[in-house]
Order: C-alpha cells, then structure tokens, then sequence
C-alpha cells in the first residue's frame, strides 16, 4: 500500500482509523461551553416558565371576574355573602375557580357611571373587612360612610358593573425577582358589564 492510500484510508501508516476527537482538549472544551451557557439556559427556561404560570393566573382571575360582572348586570346589589341565599356576584367570583383559593379581600366590585363624558367609579365592594354594605343586599346599597349608592338601568345611559379580582404570584426565578425587584407579583382579572334594567 502506498503513502498515499495509507493518508486516504486512515490517516496513519498502521492503517487504523483515528477518531474524530484525536486530543482530549476538544472534549474538555465542549464541557466548559456547556457550563458558561448551563446558567442562561436555566434563566431562559424557567423566566418562560414564570411567564407562562403569570399568564395562566391572569386568565384565570380575569374569568373569575368575568362570572361575577355577569352575574352583577343583572343584580349589582347582589354582592357579599349574605345577600340572595348565597346567589351573589362574592360567590359567583368564587364558584368559577375554587383551585384560585380567592378570599373576600381579593373580589373588589364598584359602580362605573358616565355622565357627559366624565367617568366616575364608586366602589362598593371591597372585601367583607372593609364594605360596610354587608348587610345590606338592597338597591340602594351603602357605601363607606353610609352614604347609599344606586343603579341607574336607563337603556339611554346605563351604569356599568365593574369586578376586579386580585391574587400574588410567587416568582421562581431567582434572578427575575431580582430584576423586578420583589418575589412576589400582583396580577389583577377585570371585567364590566352594563346592568340591565
């Protein structure tokens, strides 16, 4: 055999083949890469997981919010736990996804009203700690400082209901918290509807 089929066949004069990582340094250097690169994978994969978890929650509240501001067109008064043997927008909030683990302090329900193209928002509804209109379920419903707050269901100008339902997310992400500052993340469902007369 000559030099030159001995160079063609393997590369040497014994004719066996070399393998395709002659020195070790090359297989080292592929382990060090992997390494620097391990940490941006990581905040990568679990920054998309952070994002995806924050996405889902607000879904899920702004559905919440939605089965109340439904039920809250029809029966605006209708809003803690006390009023209409259960059938209130407090518990229609809660009944759509009992996974949440909503509490009354999370539900916030007030009175949008627009009148000559001012908007004006009166909240009657913001937990059972801070509404004083727990016991009331009427139209008018009171209001902080007693003050009663009505509905107007005129098909010219109606009032709209609006449920805002608010709940924490736990950041996973070390380094995401670090850059928002705090491991904990406020995520707010919103949803109005106009009330019905």
């Amino acid at each position: 055999m000559s030099e030159e089929a001995t160079a063609i066949v393997g590369g040497s004069r014994s004719g066996r083949a070399r393998p395709s990582c002659a020195r070790w340094g090359d297989r080292g250097a592929a382990l060090i890469e992997f390494a620097l690169l391990l940490p941006f994978l990581a905040i990568l994969v679990f920054g998309t997981i952070d994002l995806s978890r924050a996405s889902q929650l607000r879904n899920r509240l702004t559905n919440a919010a939605r089965e109340g501001a439904a039920f809250g067109q029809y029966s605006p008064q209708y809003v803690n736990p006390g009023c209409n043997g259960g059938r209130n927008i407090d518990s229609a909030v809660m009944r759509e996804d009992p996974g949440l683990g909503l509490t009354r302090t999370d539900i916030h329900v007030s009175r949008v009203r627009t009148t000559d193209g001012v908007t004006s928002e009166v909240a009657y509804w913001n937990g059972a700690a801070d509404s004083p209109s727990a016991t009331a379920c009427d139209n008018p419903v009171a209001v902080s400082g007693g003050t009663p707050i009505t509905f107007d269901r005129s098909p010219t100008n109606p009032d709209r209901v609006r449920v805002e339902v608010t709940q924490n997310l736990q950041i996973l992400t070390p380094l995401v918290a670090a850059i928002i500052g705090t491991d904990q993340v406020e995520l707010r469902g919103r949803a109005e509807a106009v009330i019905q007369g």
